[in-house]
Formats: structure tokens, sequence, C-alpha cells
């Protein structure tokens, strides 16, 4: 009988659970030094024997067992101190090496190890392996095939669940430089940017990174706090106009999941930007600044008594009305708690090519750089 990671399994009176397994044949001493990797290409299958490593369910304690191939047989064994061997006859010795491994188990595959086991009259078992590095002793006892049996639906103990945990929590550690490279070597291969791998992975980039840490032209000015405790930042811009603030930061996103609306009535100047986590106004304030005010989704969301930061009536409007039309209907099924915009009153904005020339030019940028972007489903939709 073969058994799996994670399997419980009672031996006489006593449940174990399966959290190892090392597969072994016998090294006949033929293979010289350099064939020692022709072991990895071994199947399990031609195993002579396997040892599993037990974790008793009640005591946590550790137990291995033997299960010859050849002749159908168990032995369950616990590492002990070395002893005499006076009362013991030697019943068999050689030389061991492991073919396969799995599980929790210190051995790696080609790893080799002389081994003797003795008995009693009794039927006692005692064991010694010499590795390279140390000498392990066991004690234990034959079984009969109907000793052991595969039990289910049993409960495993709290440390056993634990111990199965950290397991799968390395093993998730131990696969993110698999991953990284993998990454590594596509982006070099298609071209891709880390931006649109981080939006891929459900991490995109955002505005507020770009003005605060890849975009040192654009000054920092001071933050709103909303009533949540979010706030939002004003930056000042480098640049002369409106337009070309947004087209470079629509740039920084490359274009990507992206509402645009822009807003130039009679001095009005200004274009709202929306995308899944943001919303950004950039405008022309009332000392004639070009500003930029970055905000979460949720601080729009809960919204905040203040007036505009320097902006002018109708650009606050604007503000306000922008977010009401294109954001505030979906937000309100991510956000549960009340919001500012719950009994606001504003005047809907739509869709128009005057007003939508930035979402125009959004899409030249995106499709730019399609041939370089991982597959995310497309669109520029955050939500409308």
């Amino acid at each position: 009988m073969e058994f799996t990671y994670g399997d419980t399994i009672r031996i006489l009176s006593n449940i174990y659970v399966v959290l190892g397994r090392i597969a072994y044949c016998e090294d006949d001493g033929e293979e010289s030094d350099s064939d020692t990797d022709s072991y990895k290409t071994i199947s399990p299958k031609e195993a002579d024997w396997f040892e599993y490593l037990l974790v008793s369910n009640a005591t946590n304690e550790e137990y291995w067992l033997s299960c010859d191939k050849h002749h159908n047989g168990y032995a369950l064994y616990r590492m002990c101190e070395k002893r005499s061997t006076d009362m013991y006859r030697l019943l068999e010795a050689g030389t061991e090496k492991a073919i396969s491994v799995w599980g929790n188990v210190d051995v790696d595959i080609g790893d080799s190890a002389e081994y003797k086991e003795f008995i009693t009259e009794t039927g006692a078992i005692y064991a010694v392996e010499k590795w390279s590095d140390e000498t392990e002793y066991a004690e234990g006892m034959y079984l009969a095939t109907a000793d052991v049996t595969i039990e289910k639906d049993v409960l495993r103990s709290n440390a056993i669940q634990k111990r199965m945990a950290r397991r799968r929590i390395l093993q998730g550690i131990l696969c993110i430089p698999l991953v990284i490279w993998a990454l590594l070597i596509l982006m070099a291969i298609t071209g891709t940017s880390w931006h649109t791998v981080r939006a891929y992975l459900g991490h995109p980039y955002t505005i507020n990174e770009y003005m605060s840490e890849d975009a040192p032209l654009f000054t920092y000015v001071t933050s709103i706090t909303g009533n949540d405790g979010e706030k939002s930042t004003i930056y000042q811009s480098p640049y002369a106009t409106v337009g070309e603030t947004i087209r470079t930061i629509i740039n920084a996103m490359e274009g990507r999941n992206l509402t645009t609306y822009q807003h130039e009535i009679n001095e009005d100047n200004a274009v709202a930007l929306l995308t899944p986590y943001e919303y950004c106004l950039i405008y022309e304030d009332t000392e004639h600044r070009i500003l930029v005010r970055d905000e979460s989704r949720q601080f729009a969301y809960a919204g905040t008594d203040d007036s505009g930061y320097y902006a002018t009536p109708g650009v606050h409007r604007f503000y306000r009305n922008f977010y009401w039309s294109f954001g505030y209907e979906f937000d309100k099924k991510r956000y549960t708690s009340p919001s500012f915009y719950d009994t606001y009153q504003g005047v809907p904005l739509v869709d128009d090519p005057v007003n939508m020339y930035y979402q125009n030019y959004a899409s030249s940028v995106r499709s730019g750089s399609a041939g370089s972007r991982l597959s995310s489903g497309g669109g520029t939709s955050v939500g409308k």
C-alpha cells in the first residue's frame, strides 16, 4: 500500500498523519561517483522500499513506517539513542540510496547511507543508518499488513495542522523567485513594462505613486483630510497648461483603465480623470497655477465639506458632478459607509466628443503599447 501527503492512517490503535516519504533502492556498489546523478532519473516505482514520515495525531511524535515492496511487509520505527547489540542478531545490512523524496524530510535524491538491522528473539528491531554527516539509530517492530489501514474523516491535531500550514507557506515562498524569473523573461521577450505586469497582478501603478516618487518636477503643496481619514493630495504641475499636465499623466499611466472628461467654460479650465482606484482633478486655480488633486475613490465617495483647494466655483462643481456621474453609482456597491453623494443633486455629465478629447488621447497611448500588453480583459471601463 502506498500513501500520499496528509493521509491519516491507523496503525494498531493509534492514528498518524503522513508528512513525508523517501523512496530507496539497494545500492549494489557498482555505480561510480560520476553516476550519482543517475539516481535522479529513476522512477519511484523502481524503489525497493519506502519510508514514510509519520506524526502521531495524539502526541505529535515522529515515527517512520517502512514498507517493503517485495515482501509486502511493514515496520514501524522511532528514533532512539545508540545501544549495545549484544542481545540482538544481525538481520540484514547494505547500502541504501534515496531515489525520490517529498514532504518534510531532510534527505535529498542521491543521498546514501550504510544500514544495519538487528532483531531480538522477541521480534524487537534495532536499526543503524550511517550517513555522510551523522549516524542515526532507531527502534521498532514488524507489523502485519492488517495492522495498517487508511482512516477517512479524521480531524488532525492543531499541531499537525500548523505544521502542514508552515510547509504550504514555505512552498509559496520558494516559488516566488521562479515567478519573478518568469515575469522578467516575459517582459524581455514581449517588451512588457513593469507597470503592465503590476496591473495584471491586481496591483496597478497609481497616479499618486507617479506624483510622489517618479515625477520630481511635480511639487507637493498640501493634503486635505477627509471625513473617513483618507487624504486628498495637492501637487503643483511644472507645466504651463492643464493640457500638458494631463497628457503627461496619461502617458505615465500608459493610457490604461482611465475615464477622462474635459471641462472648459469661460475662465474654468479642468480635466477629471478616474481610474479603478483613484480620482484625479487637474485644474487651473484662482492664482493661475496648474494643480493636480489626487485622492482615492473612497475619499471621493465619502466627500468633504471643502470648497476645492483654490478652485473656482465652476471647477469645484465640475469636480463634484464628474464623480457623481461616473464613479458614485459603482462605488456605493463597493463602500458601505454613508456618502456625501447620497443626497447630492448635480448635473449629469454625458459623453461628448469635445469633452472626451483626452479619453481618445488615452486610447491612442494605450494602442501604442498594445503589442506589449498582458491580456487582462482590455477596455477602459472603471465602473461607470
